[in-house]
């Protein structure tokens, strides 16, 4: 799903930064910001793990409904991103060959 919003060209690239950043910020800060909440309240560094998720799940369900609703397709086969034309040029994609048996007509 998140590698379709890239172009092909950039698509490896695009999803590394985005991984990245986003495991920067949850993993590398998570200690630092459950120490910080845990110096408020007992609660809260717990309150934070849920809250994150919680955004999951809802990321997920969203995902979902595009999907049911034909806005996005959830594979990697695009090749022009959803937002934006594709400076690569396309494919025409073949029907797989019929295989013939042995013996048989």
């Amino acid at each position: 799903f998140c590698a379709e919003l890239f172009p092909a060209r950039l698509r490896c690239q695009g999803i590394a930064l985005s991984y990245n950043i986003g495991m920067s910020f949850l993993g590398g800060f998570a200690a630092a910001i459950s120490q910080a909440f845990y110096q408020l309240d007992d609660l809260f560094p717990g309150i934070y793990w849920t809250c994150t998720g919680i955004v999951t799940v809802v990321t997920i369900f969203v995902a979902l409904s595009l999907y049911d609703r034909d806005w996005v397709k959830l594979t990697h086969r695009r090749s022009e991103p959803y937002f934006g034309k594709s400076i690569m040029p396309t494919i025409p994609t073949m029907p797989p060959p019929r295989l013939k048996m042995r013996g048989r007509s």
